[in-house]
């Protein structure tokens, strides 16, 4: 079993950073970080050289602005959600990186409602796009493509 420190929740009555000597004086190297972008690229980074410093890592961190797959007009703030996401984990050394849409639930539409999503919705989506689980597995390939193909072209 690998004992991981929530940063969020623990010794909170020091900084961020000063965390990080507290987990490893305790033998706890990996470190989740929660919301990363509500916290700011510069405490982050200050983190995680506290994390270099004292042998941890951040094992985990998510950012909660990810848009939305499933709303075609979302896309570009969605994408360019997880490019940054993508670039910033691996600058601070991240090990896993959440990448999160909506939540997308099973929908049984009321009795004479008709529906064109195939049992598949967002709550209150607009959408017309049958949202089926071969459809957002394909959205979320496309997705991976596209920003596979933006680090190679930025590189």
């Amino acid at each position: 079993m690998i004992y991981t420190g929530y940063a969020d929740f623990w010794f909170q009555e020091v900084s961020l950073p000063e965390r990080m000597a507290k987990f490893a004086a305790l033998g706890i190297k990996p470190i989740d970080i929660w919301m990363w972008r509500a916290k700011g690229v510069a405490l982050m980074d200050e983190t995680a050289a506290a994390c270099r410093e004292c042998g941890c890592h951040i094992n985990s961190t998510f950012d909660e602005s990810a848009g939305s797959l499933t709303d075609a007009n979302d896309h570009a703030h969605c994408l360019d959600a997880w490019a940054e996401s993508l670039d910033v984990a691996g600058r601070w050394g991240v090990k896993h990186l959440f990448i999160f849409s909506e939540q997308i639930d099973p929908y049984t539409p009321p009795q004479g409602v008709s529906t064109d999503v195939n049992g598949w919705t967002k709550p209150g989506a607009p959408t017309k796009t049958a949202l089926t689980p071969s459809v957002v597995k394909a959205v979320l390939m496309k997705t991976i493509l596209i920003l596979s193909l933006r680090r190679v072209k930025n590189r």
